[in-house]
């Protein structure tokens, strides 16, 4: 598994994320070798590429799909 280096994407790409339907983001079957706190590698990808470039995401922030 090889995650996409999302630091290389405009802003304009990663805005359309918020656009997506429920199905791309939370496909029926989750993506193999995905770390279990994650649906799809984009999901992991877009979590750690902030991660690298020093925005803090913290517990309280997440949206926790289940609990909706």
């Amino acid at each position: 598994m090889f995650l996409i280096d999302i630091r290389e994407f405009t802003v304009n790409r990663v805005r359309k994320f918020r656009y997506v339907d429920e199905q791309t983001w939370f496909p029926e079957q989750r993506g193999r070798d995905v770390d279990p706190y994650f649906h799809t590698l984009l999901q992991e990808s877009l979590y750690f590429g902030y991660v690298r470039l020093g925005i803090p995401m913290s517990e309280h922030r997440m949206l926790h799909w289940g609990a909706l």
